[in-house]
């Protein structure tokens, strides 16, 4: 829509005695195209026409932002201005009039000043931005207010709009990422404890961490204990791209490598076919402790054994798991004396006793075995007449 403005009206009075007539002279209005605003500016290049009331010719001229020097032309006449600022259209003819165009082109500046986001573009408190906004031309006519974002996410937009006296405006919009939540982490030891809480190898900590919006910067490598010991620890922690943090700790990790100390009890070595000793073997942890021992306390029959050196095993397991066995020898001698004993012992006819026992003391080893294998089932049992016949041979 155009505008119009109007000049003043030339009145020329002629006076004739007692009357009087009056003369209206010709107006020059003004019209823009596009309209200037309600405060007399326009954002674009203004076409004006100035129009006489009457037929005729308009004398003009313009100064300011952009001149125009002294014209007549024929109403209506038209003519642009495009220089930003204000231009005053003086109209000398055919009556005075002074028409003002302001024109402003360029769009406000405006920018931000926010709360400083990490190197990953990320906040984990609250972000304040506060709009400045700036104009050269018409002036600022609003700049939005200062605005703060409490809401997590991700690449939230907040838009700031300056708009200047003119109409022109111009937006500034910040992407804003929050994340206050700190992330998760999980600490794992592999491999798992026993029964009894411990580890007999070395032991690994690896910690799994994991954030839903930011993402995790970083989480901390997995951690190898070695030293034996119990009751120990690993930290770990996690840290998402917001700098959010969180820590944990994997406790009660023991680890004993070392196998227990078994050990026999001193003893003299050897014993005759006729005889018997006591085997005792003792095991000590000195971390996890000792869980279970084989043989530790035994009492061995000679004749149970083969002549010659016998070897004894005692074997013990601590509570991580670890064993360790220890070894004894226990030379069995075989003399005639002992024998004859230990045929007594076994034979449980006497008379018959005493008939091997003859048999011995003549070294007539070769009946003695004949005699004893017949024995078997009888006055001897199988286990015995075997040992005896071992024995026996064992003299030849």
């Amino acid at each position: 829509m155009a505008a119009f403005a109007a000049v003043g009206v030339l009145t020329v009075s002629l006076l004739a005695g007692s009357a009087s007539s009056h003369r209206l002279v010709d107006v020059v209005t003004a019209s823009f195209a596009p309209a200037l605003n309600g405060l007399g500016w326009g954002t674009a290049t203004e076409q004006v026409t100035l129009t006489r009331s009457g037929p005729g010719t308009i004398d003009y001229s313009a100064a300011g932002a952009e001149t125009i020097a002294a014209t007549t032309g024929t109403s209506p006449v038209t003519f642009a201005l495009s220089a930003e600022g204000t231009t005053t259209i003086t109209v000398t003819g055919p009556s005075p009039a002074v028409f003002t165009v302001k024109i402003d082109k360029t769009p406000p500046s405006i920018f931000v000043q926010r709360t400083t986001a990490n190197s990953f573009g990320w906040n984990n408190t609250d972000v304040t931005l506060a709009w400045g906004c700036n104009d050269t031309g018409s002036g600022i006519a609003s700049c939005t207010p200062k605005v703060t974002v409490t809401t997590e996410g991700a690449d939230q937009k907040v838009t700031g709009t300056a708009y200047d006296v003119a109409g022109n405006f111009n937006p500034r919009t910040s992407n804003v990422s929050i994340d206050k939540t700190a992330p998760t982490i999980l600490g794992v030891a592999s491999p798992t404890p026993n029964t009894n809480g411990w580890n007999s190898t070395l032991v690994t900590v690896t910690f799994r961490c994991a954030d839903a919006l930011s993402g995790i910067a970083s989480c901390t490598a997995p951690v190898t204990l070695s030293g034996e010991g119990a009751g120990q620890s690993a930290a770990g922690s996690a840290a998402d791209k917001a700098g959010n943090t969180s820590s944990t700790t994997v406790r009660n990790i023991s680890i004993d490598r070392t196998p227990p100390l078994v050990a026999f009890a001193r003893h003299a070595g050897w014993i005759t076919v006729d005889g018997s000793v006591t085997l005792d073997a003792a095991a000590t942890d000195a971390l996890s402790g000792v869980e279970s021992t084989a043989f530790a306390h035994r009492t061995v029959r000679a004749w149970m054994l083969q002549p010659g050196l016998n070897s004894f095993d005692s074997s013990a397991t601590d509570k991580a798991g670890n064993s360790t066995t220890a070894k004894t020898g226990l030379t069995v001698r075989v003399t005639i004396a002992s024998l004859e004993k230990l045929t007594r012992m076994l034979v449980s006819n006497k008379p018959v006793a005493d008939a091997l026992v003859a048999l011995l003391a003549k070294h007539r080893f070769a009946s003695y075995v004949s005699a004893v294998n017949a024995q078997k089932g009888k006055s001897l049992g199988a286990d015995q007449a075997a040992a005896l016949v071992r024995f026996a041979n064992a003299l030849k």
